[in-house]
């Protein structure tokens, strides 16, 4: 039941976010690098996400639990801070509501990043 419902959520949460960077790679200049390289942080996190919900370890504890302070940090400086900035848009309020939620994805990533794993995750 766990599974369903991250599923619920993880589904359109994935294509919401990878829709999102389609008409972002027709900017150019120092916004596109921006937005390229919000791409390649934010995959991983997804990737975790959808390891979080059938209990699969890929990498080592190492890579995440740095990882996931550095996408937090990033995730939110890139879309509070940067892109209004690089972009010439005016401060939209809905900047503090997508981390809300984003919140569930956010606590999805801390736990694949600190789970103890005991060895047999990979035989489901």
């Amino acid at each position: 039941m766990r599974r369903l419902f991250w599923n619920i959520y993880a589904w359109p949460i994935t294509l919401l976010l990878l829709v999102s960077y389609l008409p972002n790679f027709n900017r150019s200049g120092t916004l596109l690098f921006f937005h390229i390289l919000d791409f390649f942080v934010t995959m991983p996190a997804i990737v975790a996400l959808h390891l979080h919900i059938w209990d699969k370890k890929a990498l080592v504890a190492s890579f995440w639990k740095p990882y996931v302070f550095i996408f937090y940090a990033w995730d939110l400086s890139f879309n509070i801070l940067i892109e209004p900035v690089l972009s010439g848009k005016k401060f939209d309020p809905i900047s503090f509501i997508v981390p809300l939620i984003l919140l569930p994805f956010y606590i999805a990533l801390f736990r694949y990043a600190f789970r103890q794993w005991n060895g047999n995750e990979n035989s489901n």
